[in-house]
């Protein structure tokens, strides 16, 4: 098994041209079982390395630990040591991210200022088959296209992946047999982590009733990794062909491309921008229906539709958590749900639907801005008779979920919040006897 698993290792790279001879390479290493395999292969091999471990301050004492372990490790062989810790809690609170997503985030950029810095060519990680399988289910539960169903390749910019044909399996056979230490995290055992469970409950069960679903999933992976390269391929043509750039602004012309196929196109051409495929499917139906000027909003960016063509705005990087609302827009289409305007003379004379406002239209200011909650948010909500409220204790009343929380939209006059959206309005804007003319707003969740 020994030699095969090296042969394996080498033959793979070597067919994928991951790792050079004369290629410096930085090998990432967090202790576990799968770095510190990838790390004896690295030894064995002709390149110059220096290794690379992350301590996220997850896990008190244990992640101290494991980065004293892997030092210790690099200093009996005599290897350039390269470490850092970071505050994943409060980076990954003010960036609205996962744990586990700026973990990633924060350890990818360091790894590459590393490289820059050390003049590295290369930096290895130890996923393996395995966790390619994972990577993939992951995808198609997101709702990541044709694309996701690729999952990792194994080289992508500097970034390489020499043990992805690899069996964790394999591996740990390997590290029985040659001896090689490592560390457990144990938070790997937390199924709190989709991925955790997907790899601790999900798979196991498939695999029982299913025996070799895994690898015929990889054998499926391989194969959809070659149809999307040539799918791809002709999707970049049809967006190449139909589209062109002003600044921040990018302009599709869909007349240009077969109705048939527009939705798929459309959805690869704004996937980067993190536009789901329900509001894919709505742009379409709009397109179709030409029905120009309605708006489609995205983290970063916003769409219009606009005489069979789309436009794709991007927000300047100090906007990148607001949406802008101007006095024209009537329908705003969210990645979880539609925000429609009007202006009515005067608002009905009883309402208790929490998914629509009214607001005195001369005391609303334009443009509006539509954005998720921050910290230090306080807000004077209607039936308080004009007291304030730290919008985080209204969340705590309204027994609202860390994902409700996150995924809840704010609508601000200016910097006053006017309305925590589809739950409570703000004293402030309310409609009164004294209201000539009312903007009426109606939100419908997905």
């Amino acid at each position: 098994m020994n030699v095969n698993l090296e042969e394996t290792f080498r033959a793979f790279s070597e067919t994928h041209e991951l790792l050079p001879i004369d290629a410096k390479v930085l090998v990432t290493v967090s202790g576990g079982l799968d770095s510190m395999v990838l790390l004896q292969l690295m030894i064995r091999q002709p390149n110059k390395i220096g290794v690379a471990h992350c301590n996220f301050k997850l896990r008190g004492q244990e992640s101290d630990l494991d980065q004293k372990f892997v030092r210790d490790f690099t200093r009996h062989w005599k290897l350039a040591f390269h470490t850092t810790e970071f505050d994943t809690v409060n980076y990954a609170r003010n960036h609205r991210l996962g744990i586990q997503e700026a973990a990633r985030e924060l350890r990818y950029k360091w790894l590459e200022s590393i490289a820059e810095e050390h003049g590295y060519d290369v930096i290895a990680t130890g996923h393996h088959a395995d966790d390619q399988i994972e990577t993939v289910l992951m995808n198609i539960a997101r709702g990541a296209g044709f694309s996701g169903l690729r999952g990792m390749v194994p080289k992508k910019g500097q970034i390489v992946r020499p043990l992805l044909s690899i069996r964790r399996q394999e591996l740990e056979q390997y590290a029985r047999e040659h001896k090689i230490s490592s560390r457990e995290d144990r938070s790997n055992r937390d199924n709190k982590y989709s991925r955790n469970y997907l790899r601790n409950k999900i798979i196991p069960a498939i695999t029982e009733r299913l025996p070799g679903f895994e690898n015929r999933m990889l054998e499926n992976i391989e194969i959809w990794q070659k149809s999307a390269r040539l799918l791809q391929g002709f999707i970049q043509q049809q967006i190449e062909g139909a589209t062109k750039s002003e600044n921040l602004i990018q302009i599709l012309d869909c007349t240009r491309i077969e109705i048939s196929l527009l939705d798929l196109v459309l959805f690869e051409w704004l996937r980067p921008h993190k536009y789901n495929y329900t509001q894919v499917r709505q742009m379409t139906r709009a397109m179709i229906r030409e029905r120009s000027g309605q708006i489609f909003c995205g983290s970063n960016s916003r769409v219009t539709i606009d005489r069979g063509k789309i436009i794709l705005q991007q927000n300047s990087p100090n906007t990148l958590v607001s949406i802008y609302i101007k006095k024209e827009d009537q329908d705003l289409y969210l990645s979880n749900g539609k925000l429609s305007l009007s202006l009515i003379a005067e608002p009905p004379n009883t309402y208790d639907n929490g998914d629509i406002a009214y607001f005195d239209a001369q005391i609303i200011s334009f443009p509006l801005i539509l954005r998720t909650w921050k910290k230090g948010d306080s807000f004077q909500p209607f039936g308080l008779k004009g007291k304030s409220q730290k919008l985080k204790k209204f969340f705590v009343n309204e027994k609202m979920s860390r994902f409700e929380k996150e995924g809840q939209w704010i609508l601000c006059s200016g910097e006053k919040i006017c309305w925590i959206v589809g739950r409570r309005l703000d004293h402030r804007f309310r409609v009164t006897s004294k209201t000539n003319l009312c903007l009426k707003v109606k939100w419908e969740p997905l």
